[in-house]
């Protein structure tokens, strides 16, 4: 496996990872807003 290789899934598993975490907080923030609309918007 050549530097080049390396590097490029490096990257690749970045993104993956960065991908996810952006996932989860725009789930995690769907979430709380639908929640807050359903109650009639009251925390």
């Amino acid at each position: 496996m050549s530097a080049h290789d390396l590097y490029g899934y490096a990257v690749g598993c970045l993104f993956a990872v960065a991908l996810a975490a952006a996932g989860t907080v725009i789930g995690t923030s769907l979430a709380m807003a639908w929640d807050w609309y359903k109650t009639g918007g009251r925390s």
